[in-house]
């Protein structure tokens, strides 16, 4: 009983190693996509690889942004239902604010994340994959708060009820979850 245990664990760890080794890296999907006239080359060069990393990055940025414009109009109807008191930014101030907070916290990240690359070629793939997986991380950060809110500010009939539907869902029988 115990050798059949460890021949099934053996065999699922060699099946989960084998099926990562199989699964590509995300900047690879850019192979043959131009930056500023130059090529991404997965298997090239560093100068070559430096631009597919760029590209994933800026694809990360581009869905990153997605995903906060997403919010502001969750935001606007919130901030219209709930008085702003004096000092507070508001919703949608509070999302542009954290936003351009994080964008300086991330990229102060990677530089230190990065500091054993500085002077090296390898700082061109180190920095943006950095960049790129903090940006994925925070956009599903994001697309999750946005999911909270859709759930939490309006009923199955779409009236908005706000944290009704979360602190007193018997009392709001068409609240969604």
């Amino acid at each position: 009983m115990r050798l059949a245990t460890l021949s099934v664990i053996a065999i699922l760890t060699i099946a989960s190693v084998a099926h990562a080794q199989r699964v590509p890296p995300p900047y690879e999907a850019f192979a043959g996509q131009t930056l500023n006239g130059e090529a991404c080359e997965p298997n090239g060069g560093t100068r070559a690889m430096s631009i597919c990393f760029a590209l994933w990055r800026d694809q990360e940025d581009a869905l990153l942004e997605q995903s906060v414009n997403r919010l502001i109009p969750y935001a606007t109807e919130q901030q219209a239902r709930s008085p702003i008191f004096s000092g507070e930014s508001g919703y949608v101030a509070s999302i542009s604010v954290a936003q351009e907070a994080w964008l300086s916290w991330r990229n102060s990240e990677c530089m230190l994340m990065t500091l054993d690359d500085v002077g090296g070629t390898i700082r061109n793939l180190s920095y943006p994959n950095c960049q790129a997986n903090l940006s994925a991380q925070r956009r599903q950060k994001l697309d999750a708060v946005l999911e909270f809110w859709r759930a939490e500010f309006r009923d199955a009939d779409g009236e908005a009820r706000g944290v009704q539907c979360v602190l007193e869902p018997a009392a709001f029988h068409n609240c969604r979850r």
